[in-house]
């Protein structure tokens, strides 16, 4: 008797394995042509998805379009190549749904009722044909595919027209560098991915001192050393203004492409400090002489204090400046910002002291 039930459960696992073998798991990336028809006009395009990534390239007049998906983020990035520029926004914008098919499928059918109508093979594939309601009004009708679980087709009911198919669908590798920033271009960001950065940092979007307020800032002294970077003030609702006295409260740099997010308070701390020393690093900033030095002095008291008046600096010798800036409690005593430089002018260190007694 144990016997058999030992052979029983050995031809149980091999029957388990011989039907994980022959499974069909879902394709984790491929490309296709993209056909879309809107408002009677056909739009051609191509499409690369990469687990829960996917970019779209298009033609709207004479600009050439690309759109970078992140499912998982939920944060799309619009690229304009002609102007050589990325704008973020929310997949479930009222903007990204209407101009994407894809996303309006699986906004609409999460937020609606849907019905499986039966299989229909498109372009060679396999696919659960799939309508969306709305009560009893029909918004989308999508035919997703089994294998590659994604919709080959999608045709919509409503305005504005939204229907696409895919064709000459390949199942291949996708490069991950299809779906970040091309160098050189700008990205301005949309307010998740500050947010984001803020509660990485333990700063939470609601207390019970009110919600953060985000407000862009600029001026041609930051553009100088952070050309192409995007600069915000970061409050809580209940404070009438975004800063105290002309100090900031808070502030963060995000670098022209996007990357990276810097998060600052204040020089005399040690997160902002090292966080400047990142961004000269992450911008490439070089101080090879006083007027180099100036420029930078210049933008860093803008950044932290709104006030860029230097007034003065002095080498230390052996690649170290300090640049002098009067105090904004204590007339008679300055702040310092310290700054080491390697040969290459490349700045090395920085450390900021307040309230040095004038000579």
């Amino acid at each position: 008797m144990r016997i058999k039930l030992i052979k029983s459960f050995i031809a149980a696992v091999i029957l388990l394995i011989v039907f994980g073998c022959h499974r069909n798991p879902a394709v984790e990336s491929f490309t296709a042509d993209m056909v879309q028809k809107k408002n009677n006009q056909r739009v051609e395009g191509k499409l690369f998805v990469k687990g829960n990534k996917y970019r779209m390239d298009m033609k709207e007049g004479e600009d050439e379009i690309s759109v970078l998906v992140n499912r998982k983020s939920g944060i799309q990035k619009i690229i304009i190549h002609s102007q050589k520029a990325a704008y973020e926004d929310l997949n479930t914008s009222p903007k990204s749904l209407s101009n994407n098919p894809f996303e309006s499928f699986y906004h609409l059918r999460e937020k609606n009722s849907s019905r499986k109508k039966g299989s229909e093979v498109i372009n060679g594939y396999e696919c659960r044909k799939i309508e969306v309601y709305e009560k009893d009004t029909i918004l989308m009708t999508a035919w997703v595919s089994n294998k590659l679980n994604w919709p080959i087709k999608i045709e919509t009911e409503a305005e504005p027209q939204k229907d696409v198919i895919l064709e000459n669908i390949k199942e291949e590798p996708v490069e991950e560098n299809l779906f970040e920033l091309p160098e050189g271009y700008r990205l301005y960001p949309h307010k998740t991915t500050i947010l984001a950065k803020l509660e990485e940092n333990g700063v939470k979007y609601k207390t019970n001192e009110g919600t953060i307020e985000i407000r862009a800032f600029g001026a041609s002294v930051l553009g100088s050393c952070f050309p192409g970077w995007s600069f915000f003030l970061i409050s809580r609702e209940k404070d009438e203004k975004p800063t105290s006295g002309n100090i900031p409260k808070m502030q963060a740099a995000i670098s022209r492409d996007g990357r990276n997010i810097y998060i600052l308070y204040s020089l005399e701390t040690d997160t902002s400090i090292n966080n400047v020393l990142k961004m000269s690093q992450d911008q490439n900033i070089k101080l090879n002489n006083e007027k180099d030095v100036k420029v930078f002095g210049n933008a860093l008291f803008f950044l932290f204090f709104r006030n860029p008046r230097i007034e003065d600096v002095e080498s230390l010798g052996e690649n170290k400046w300090t640049i002098y800036k009067r105090s904004a409690s204590v007339p008679e005593y300055l702040d310092g910002l310290i700054v080491n430089v390697n040969d290459s002018g490349e700045i090395t260190e920085l450390n900021y002291k307040s309230k040095i007694k004038k000579k």
